[in-house]
């Protein structure tokens, strides 16, 4: 372990993390910590993961093993890490995946990522994922454990902050959105062509169906639209059984694609040429491809849902829909293509002060570490 001579010990820990929005949060506080006059130490689970930084404040200590199993993880969160924490004696400690760590430290925070204790019970979820049908029961006792010994939970989204207030009856909460404030405007031009990626894993709350279901409802009733939409989606059938329960139900709509994991590089291309943004999810603690569709200048779609609301915030060009009714939203398609103006201005007021960007989270997080 190299020397900290005499500055502030920061750990970040995020043993399980490796993937999607979690690996970007992770990353992002790593770039505002690295600002700061400290030595950084990262307890993750592959180091290559995080090749790209080369800093002499930033140290990585890497276990593989934790994501064997959730055994693993819980064992390590809740007795491996008393251990390894009084031998990092850090000055501040930051679970950055849900779980309140057993940690010996004098300021202890956790980032709380994982919604799936606030989705409807389903058993779909069972079948299709087994494991998120047993977290949508179980992750409330698992938020539950340690939360009061931290100095504060950070969460993104208000709503996710008031369901925390009531289930934990806690109040040292930070809402970090991990977007700054930006306002942006879409582009006014006419769609002819319906050209749209949903940028997301194969998971179950994701809501693929409604945008299947709805392709595949357009396809039948107004065929000779059916070479002005396309629609790509960012797995395969060997993703994982809920995306091969797709893939055999959906995989005879031609003008949907089953790309596969696409590189990010990729990914932004081909939402630089898309014509819409769709983001359809029953379930998010943010939802950021909402922000990348902004970032785009796109009109977009989403699910009428609080976390899409206060996602989306003050945007120009947004129709939200009942994530439900896959019909109304082929008709949405259609009448898009007609060059009827189905979008219109949202807008969002935060009830709190919130933090907006992942420098101001760190300048907090030292703030309340004194």
């Amino acid at each position: 372990m190299i020397s900290s001579q005499n500055k502030f010990k920061v750990v970040l820990s995020g043993v399980n993390i490796n993937e999607a929005g979690q690996l970007k949060v992770f990353k992002e506080m790593i770039n505002a910590f690295l600002k700061k006059d400290v030595h950084l130490i990262c307890i993750v689970n592959d180091i290559l993961l995080f090749k790209s930084y080369d800093n002499q404040k930033l140290e990585f200590i890497e276990f593989p093993e934790i994501k064997k199993s959730w055994f693993s993880r819980l064992k390590f969160e809740f007795f491996d890490v008393k251990k390894i924490s009084i031998d990092i004696d850090a000055d501040i400690w930051i679970n950055m995946q849900d779980i309140s760590a057993n940690t010996v430290c004098k300021n202890s925070f956790v980032y709380c990522h994982n919604p799936s204790m606030f989705a409807k019970k389903s058993f779909s979820y069972l079948l299709y994922d087994w494991k998120f049908f047993l977290w949508n029961y179980l992750y409330k006792y698992l938020y539950q454990i340690n939360i009061s010994s931290n100095n504060a939970v950070i969460v993104q989204q208000e709503w996710i902050a008031k369901e925390f207030k009531s289930h934990f009856n806690i109040n040292n909460i930070i809402v970090a959105r991990p977007k700054n404030s930006t306002k942006y405007f879409a582009d006014d031009s006419n769609i002819e062509n319906l050209n749209f990626i949903y940028p997301s894993l194969p998971r179950v709350f994701k809501n693929f169906e409604l945008i299947l279901n709805a392709i595949n409802y357009f396809n039948d009733n107004y065929p000779h639209y059916k070479n002005k939409i396309s629609c790509t989606l960012t797995f395969d059938q060997f993703s994982n059984k809920f995306s091969k329960y797709l893939f055999n139900k959906y995989s005879h709509l031609q003008n949907v694609e089953f790309s596969g994991i696409l590189p990010y590089s990729e990914v932004q291309k081909r939402l630089k040429n898309s014509t819409i943004g769709i983001f359809p999810s029953k379930l998010e603690t943010w939802g950021l491809p909402i922000n990348e569709y902004q970032e785009n200048n796109l009109p977009i779609i989403v699910a009428d849902l609080p976390y899409a609301h206060e996602t989306v915030g003050n945007y120009n060009k947004v129709h939200f829909v009942d994530p439900d009714n896959y019909k109304y939203l082929a008709k949405i398609f259609k009448k898009i293509i007609d060059g009827d103006d189905i979008f219109y201005e949202a807008s969002y007021k935060n009830e709190n002060q919130l933090i907006n960007s992942y420098d101001s989270l760190v300048n907090e997080i030292f703030e309340l570490s004194k």
